[in-house]
C-alpha cells in the first residue's frame, strides 16, 4: 500500500517543486547571502573606523619612519620650494639647512626639505612625489637620487615594497597604472586604503603573537635630514667593506640583472612631476671607495647607468652622475653609503650650485679672478648625456664610468686613492680587489 498523503498545495509528498518555486528559493538564498555579506562588511567597516581613530594606530604611525614622514610633511607651515627624494643615502646626505644657505648666497630666499627614506626605490619615490605635490603651491624643484641596487632584480621585495601599504593612497593608483605596476600591487594599495587595518596587518600580527610592543617615535631630524656623527677612519673602512659585501647579491652578475619594474616607476615619477610644472633632475648617488669594487664590469652598474640615462633623456630630464665628484672623500662617510654631518653639508652645497641653481635658471656667484673662464663643463658641472637613438639594454661597450684609466688626467681629486686600480685588459682598467674583504651584513641604503 503506497503513501498517498498530499501537501497543503495538493502535491504528493516527494514531488519535485515547480520551476517557479525553485527560482524563488534560489533568490531567497541569494538575498540571505547578500545580507550576510553586507552585515559582515558593516562590522568590518565599523572595526576599521575604530582602528583608524584609535590610539593604537597613532602609536604605530609614530614608530614607522615611512608613515610618520607623510604625517610630518602634511604639518609643515608652508610647503618647501626644493625637495630631495631618495633612499637613506639621501636621508643622511642632503641637508636642507645647508641648501637654504647656499640658495641665499645666490640671492634666492627659498626653503628646502629632505623626503628621503631608508631603502626607498623609484616605487616609493612615485608616491613621495605625490606627497610633495599634495601641498599648494607645489615645489619648484625636485631632485630624485637613485642608486644601482634599486633597479636590480635581486632587490629585497620586503624593503622595496614597504611604501605600498605605508604611503600609497588612492590618488596614486592612476600613476601606478602608468608605471606598469603589477595587478597584485594595485589591489594591495586599493584594499589597504578601503580597509586601513589591512595596511597594518603584519605589524598587528607581530604585536599580538610575538609581543613586539610599539617602539619610540621614529627620528625625523631637521627638515627631514638625519645628521650622522663622524667616525674614526678604521671604523668607516670596516663598515664600508661590510656594506660592499652586502650589496654583492643585488649587483653581481649573472644572478642579478637590471629589471624593468623600477625603471617604469622612475619614468612615471618624472612624468608626474613634469605634468605638475616642477623642474626635476635625477642624480646618481655617491659612495665611499670600498663600494667601487662591486661597481665594476662584473656588476649591473654600467647597464644601470645606461638605462637610467635613457629614461631621463626620453623625458628631457637632466641626469647627473655624482659617484665621482670633487667634494667628497672617504672621510665624509660613516660607512660605504651614508655621510656624516660635515660631509653632508659640503655635498649639499655642491648639489645646489651644480644641480638646483641651473634648474631654477640661476647661476652660482661669479668665480674669483684668475680662475678658468666658462668653457666645456668640468667634472663639477656633470654634463648631461644626449639621448641615444636606441635605448640601451646592456653595458655600453668601452664605457666603464667606475673604472677610469688612472693614467688619464683628471681635473679634480678622486674620492678614492688611485692605487686601488691595476691595469686591466682590452676593456680598460679594473679595480684591484682588497684582500681584506670579508663577508658582511645585508645593507639597507
Amino acid at each position: 500500500m503506497t503513501d498517498e498523503r498530499t501537501n497543503s498545495d495538493g502535491r504528493r509528498a516527494g514531488d519535485v517543486a515547480s520551476p517557479n518555486l525553485s527560482a524563488d528559493g534560489r533568490r531567497g538564498r541569494l538575498l540571505d547571502l547578500i545580507g550576510t555579506v553586507l552585515v559582515c562588511l558593516v562590522v568590518l567597516a565599523g572595526l576599521d573606523l575604530a582602528f583608524r581613530t584609535s590610539a593604537l594606530r597613532a602609536v604605530l604611525d609614530r614608530e614607522s619612519h615611512y608613515r610618520l614622514r607623510a604625517l610630518e610633511y602634511a604639518k609643515l607651515d608652508r610647503p618647501p620650494d626644493v625637495v630631495f627624494l631618495g633612499d637613506s643615502r639621501t636621508l643622511h646626505s642632503l641637508d636642507p639647512v645647508a641648501a637654504e644657505q647656499a640658495l641665499a648666497e645666490a640671492g634666492l630666499s627659498l626653503s628646502a626639505y629632505n623626503l628621503g627614506l631608508s631603502g626607498a626605490p623609484p616605487m616609493a619615490q612615485l608616491t613621495l612625489a605625490g606627497l610633495a605635490l599634495s601641498r599648494e603651491p607645489p615645489p619648484r624643484v625636485v631632485l630624485l637620487f637613485v642608486s644601482p641596487y634599486m633597479v636590480s632584480t635581486r632587490i629585497d621585495p620586503t624593503l622595496s615594497r614597504e611604501s605600498l601599504h605605508t604611503l600609497y593612497g588612492l590618488r596614486d593608483l592612476p600613476w601606478m597604472v602608468a608605471a606598469g605596476a603589477r595587478v597584485e600591487d594595485i589591489l594591495d594599495v586599493l584594499t589597504s586604503n578601503l580597509f586601513r587595518a589591512l595596511a597594518y596587518r603584519g605589524r598587528l600580527v607581530r604585536l599580538v603573537f610575538d609581543r613586539q610592543w610599539p617602539g619610540p617615535p621614529a627620528a625625523m631630524g631637521v627638515k627631514g635630514f638625519l645628521a650622522l656623527g663622524r667616525v674614526p677612519p678604521g671604523v668607516q673602512a670596516d663598515r664600508a667593506r661590510r656594506r660592499a659585501n652586502g650589496y654583492r647579491t643585488e649587483l653581481s652578475r649573472p644572478a642579478a640583472a637590471v629589471g624593468d619594474e623600477m625603471l617604469g616607476y622612475l619614468d612615471a615619477t618624472l612624468r608626474r612631476l613634469q605634468e605638475a610644472g616642477v623642474a626635476v633632475a635625477v642624480v646618481n648617488t655617491t659612495s665611499a671607495s670600498a663600494l667601487l669594487e662591486i661597481y665594476g664590469p662584473d656588476s649591473i652598474y654600467d647597464e644601470y647607468l645606461a638605462r637610467v640615462r635613457a629614461v631621463c633623456a626620453a623625458r628631457g630630464v637632466p641626469f647627473h652622475d655624482h659617484l665621482r665628484n670633487p667634494v667628497t672623500s672617504d672621510a665624509d662617510f660613516t660607512d660605504g653609503d651614508h655621510m656624516n654631518g660635515e660631509g653632508a653639508r659640503n655635498y649639499t652645497r655642491f648639489v645646489v650650485r651644480n644641480v638646483v641653481l641651473p634648474l631654477l635658471g640661476a647661476a652660482p656667484r661669479a668665480r674669483a679672478s684668475g680662475t678658468a673662464a666658462a668653457g666645456p663643463p668640468s667634472v663639477g658641472s656633470f654634463r648631461v648625456e644626449p639621448a641615444p637613438s636606441v635605448v640601451p639594454r646592456g653595458p655600453t661597450p668601452g664605457a666603464r664610468p667606475v673604472t677610469p684609466d688612472p693614467a688619464a688626467p683628471h681635473p679634480s681629486p678622486l674620492p678614492f686613492p688611485p692605487e686601488r686600480f691595476d691595469r686591466g685588459g682590452p676593456g680598460g682598467s679594473r679595480l684591484a680587489r682588497s684582500p681584506a674583504d670579508a663577508s658582511g651584513t645585508k645593507p639597507q641604503a
